[in-house]
């Protein structure tokens, strides 16, 4: 799935920008490429007409999540950052809400993948075998899974890219390993990340020189020396 979604995006989005030898900026094209697996990962095909509209919704989060801390104090004032963001949390919320109502509807008629989006994340969500959570977590469970792999893998991919095209050699490696891995008319599987060990170090090397979470801070349980300290 993110191999078709990637291939699809590259022939209606990144091959048409290019025409002409123009030079374009990559970083909207990769949001918007993450967002569409992202969605597709956790709704199946179910909230795929949804996709641009939750990436608002995202992108107003992340506006809030950004401000200085001082910013971020609760409050209920109307028509500020805060208020904005309660509001596209809440929209959020109603969107998974319908889907979880019309996927319970229709669970009796043991529905498929390719009409309602069963066997994603939600559906495993729906379908907990304890039986004991709530609508309040799944919406729980779904924003904070979309919010910490939206934004970040996006800039990752971003970063992975830079420093690839600008790396005297990265890129031509990376199209050498590509073609061998992605050879025959087998579909691209888990076993496919196997033969692709120089990709694994670029990502693993961005991820150390550009960390999408930059500040994580973190307090030990018990003393420890490190050094002289």
């Amino acid at each position: 799935m993110i191999v078709a979604e990637t291939d699809r995006m590259i022939s209606e989005r990144l091959e048409p920008s290019l025409a002409g030898g123009r030079c374009i900026d990559i970083y909207p094209l990769g949001k918007d490429l993450v967002l569409a697996i992202t969605v597709k990962a956790f709704f199946g095909n179910g909230l795929e007409h949804r996709t641009a509209e939750i990436g608002v919704i995202f992108d107003e989060l992340q506006a809030y999540l950004e401000l200085p801390g001082f910013k971020q104090l609760p409050h209920r004032i109307p028509f500020t950052r805060r208020s904005r963001a309660r509001a596209a949390r809440h929209a959020f919320d109603r969107i998974v809400d319908e889907e979880v109502a019309r996927r319970r509807r229709i669970a009796a008629s043991d529905f498929r993948d390719d009409e309602t989006g069963a066997g994603d994340l939600l559906d495993v969500f729906i379908h907990d075998s304890t039986g004991d959570i709530t609508n309040e977590e799944i919406h729980d469970q779904v924003n904070t899974l979309i919010g910490a792999g939206y934004n970040t893998t996006a800039a990752t991919l971003a970063w992975t890219l830079q420093r690839a095209l600008t790396t005297p050699g990265v890129w031509q490696l990376l199209r050498s390993e590509a073609a061998v891995a992605f050879s025959g008319d087998l579909a691209p599987s888990s076993e496919t990340l196997h033969r692709l060990p120089y990709a694994t170090a670029v990502a693993r090397e961005t991820l150390r020189l550009h960390p999408a979470g930059s500040f994580a801070p973190r307090q030990a349980i018990t003393d420890i020396t490190v050094g002289s300290h």
